[in-house]
């Protein structure tokens, strides 16, 4: 009689032969995949390295893994064919280049079980590993919860489109905003409740597919819990896709905030709710803005005469999704960090923002 599988495992791998025997070797060490009650779906997108290879490597030594190659068409799509092929009660999707703790899998298994939760949430390690390593833990809230409350949900989806927004709704308290609620990896999900209501990765979207998808899940959820164990290694490394060159990347950001705003027009929220999760919104917009002029409009990898680059940002700034933020968004709402860069918004300035972000990178 086959076993029944607790925990699916979902790796999208994409070119990271240089980490990844770290992450599957976690995976191995798992003490709850001693009795075959794991799955590790490796999802190789496309890779033109030797993580592949590495995959079919670990498939051949160990039960547990199974390796699926396709063509490289993004790490939602990867995650959606590692669902198709999951089989756990549980879901848990992993980065190739992060690694985890013994009990990532048992601890949440267990707890979400008990209380017949939709979500089970967790800390993290964040570790730097450029240059001197260091490393802190991202802590989601000041003590467990578990709850069923539509106002804490509800809370939980502003903070997942923007860590540091404060709302009076909802009695959850959070110690540290920057930790970046939006990520699938410090969360498990109960598959059937995923399946049941329909709930996948977008695969047109690019870029914040996982913030994307988080929105509509805890959206749907009815029961989402939480304990303070750090069980998961984010390692930020300086040549990863998330902090690499994109020309595109605000057109990719547009396309995101387009599938986001609507998810909050047809969700059926009241005025109040509509208006906070939309203040939320327009801060992520802004977030967003700032962090492309370090990712694409004055990344020292883009071509373009300063000249140019002014004018590009300019057409940003004029564009409707990222003028409609820069004007309604409350000051109140957004860390004051990006106080300047909305009022460089609101006057229409790339100057300002150059100046700004030249300031921050010295």
């Amino acid at each position: 009689m086959e076993k029944k599988i607790k925990v699916s495992i979902i790796v999208p791998v994409y070119n990271v032969e240089k980490n990844i025997e770290k992450c599957l070797d976690s995976i191995v060490s798992q003490t709850l995949g001693a009795d075959g009650e794991i799955e590790a779906i490796l999802v190789d997108d496309g890779s033109t390295d030797s993580s592949g290879q590495i995959c079919d490597s670990y498939a051949e030594r160990y039960s547990i893994f199974k390796a699926v190659h396709r063509a490289n068409y993004g790490v939602a799509a990867a995650r959606n064919t590692g669902m198709d092929a999951a089989k756990g009660e549980w879901l848990a999707f992993v980065d190739a280049d992060d690694y985890l703790e013994a009990d990532y899998c048992e601890k949440p298994y267990r707890m979400g079980m008990k209380e017949n939760a939709d979500i089970v949430m967790f800390n993290a390690f964040r570790e730097e590993q450029t240059g001197e390593k260091r490393v802190t833990v991202w802590g989601q809230a000041d003590c467990s919860f578990n709850t069923s409350n539509r106002d804490d949900i509800f809370a939980l989806r502003c903070k997942i489109l923007y860590p540091h927004f404060k709302t009076k709704i909802g009695m959850v308290t959070y110690l540290k905003n920057e930790v970046p609620l939006a990520a699938p990896w410090d969360k498990l999900y109960r598959r059937d409740f995923l399946v049941s209501n329909g709930l996948r990765f977008s695969d047109e979207l690019k870029v914040l597919d996982d913030m994307f998808f988080n929105y509509q899940v805890f959206s749907a959820a009815h029961r989402v819990m939480y304990f303070p164990d750090p069980l998961y290694h984010y390692c930020i490394w300086e040549d990863s896709i998330t902090n690499s060159y994109k020309a595109n990347r605000p057109e990719l950001d547009q396309k995101a905030f387009d599938y986001i705003k609507e998810e909050i027009i047809c969700g059926d929220l009241d005025n109040m709710r509509e208006f906070l999760v939309m203040q939320a919104f327009y801060a992520r917009i802004i977030k967003s803005f700032a962090i492309c002029c370090r990712l694409s409009f004055f990344n020292k990898k883009n071509t373009k005469s300063g000249r140019e680059k002014l004018r590009t940002v300019r057409n940003y700034m004029k564009a409707g999704v990222y003028s409609a933020a820069f004007k309604k968004v409350k000051f109140s709402k957004i860390e004051w960090k990006l106080w300047l860069v909305t009022i460089a918004g609101r006057l229409k300035s790339p100057v300002l923002l150059y100046l700004l972000h030249r300031l921050q990178n010295r």
